[in-house]
């Protein structure tokens, strides 16, 4: 596993900068709370100061009415609600450190190159339903659009990132990313997979009471 190395955590380290708060979404806002990893150096974008300003003034209004209504002995909340355009507005408007993400990429190529199941990937046994992947590819690919100013956001680069992981289908091959975990989002209802006859593929159903009245 990719993340018992404690050369790999120094790496991680290095790839980050400082500690920032972290936040989950509920189904129409989001949380904040103290994250275990730090966040990567970034830069700012314009609509930063409006979109992550907006995410901060919520957290703060929502503890002030929390104040007025908890016990004195009531923990503090650790999610908070956030509007879905705030939330993915300020994920969007922070800008990555071009220098510091080249160097993390290198570093990170160097231990997944160990990854046993990387000639798996790439070229799968017959019979396996899982698509190829090569992953030091797909990571080249990710530092070359870096390199040529393509991928600036810090969260579509986590993002594409995690895709590469997650094709691995590998539960202990992981790379978390701070940005990336910083805001969780639900829809404000549930989504239920059903076949009306047992028999007919299943079909995607918004859950309601209705249903749950059956």
């Amino acid at each position: 596993m990719l993340f018992k190395s404690s050369l790999f955590l120094g790496l991680v380290g290095a790839h980050l900068a400082k500690a920032a708060p972290t936040y989950s979404a509920s189904s129409v806002q989001a949380t904040a709370a103290n994250s275990g990893y730090a966040s990567r150096q970034t830069s700012a974008s314009p609509a930063t100061a409006t979109a992550c300003a907006a995410v901060s003034r919520s957290v703060t209004a929502y503890l002030k009415e929390y104040e007025k209504t908890a016990s004195q002995h009531a923990p503090v909340p650790s999610s908070f609600p956030i509007a879905l355009e705030d939330s993915f507005g300020c994920l969007e408007s922070i800008k990555l450190n071009k220098t510091i993400t080249l160097e993390f990429l290198e570093g990170l190529s160097r231990y997944v190159q160990y990854q046993s199941t990387l000639p798996y990937l790439k070229n799968p046994p017959a019979g396996s339903e899982q698509e190829p992947i090569d992953v030091m590819a797909e990571l080249e690919k990710i530092a070359g659009d870096v390199e040529k100013g393509v991928l600036t956001g810090e969260y579509e680069f986590e993002a594409r990132v995690t895709k590469v992981v997650a094709l691995t289908h590998d539960g202990h091959f992981a790379i978390p990313f701070n940005l990336y975990q910083l805001f969780t989002f639900r829809a404000p209802f549930g989504i239920a997979s059903v076949s009306v006859d047992g028999v007919e593929l299943p079909k995607l159903f918004v859950i309601c009471e209705c249903l749950l009245n059956i």
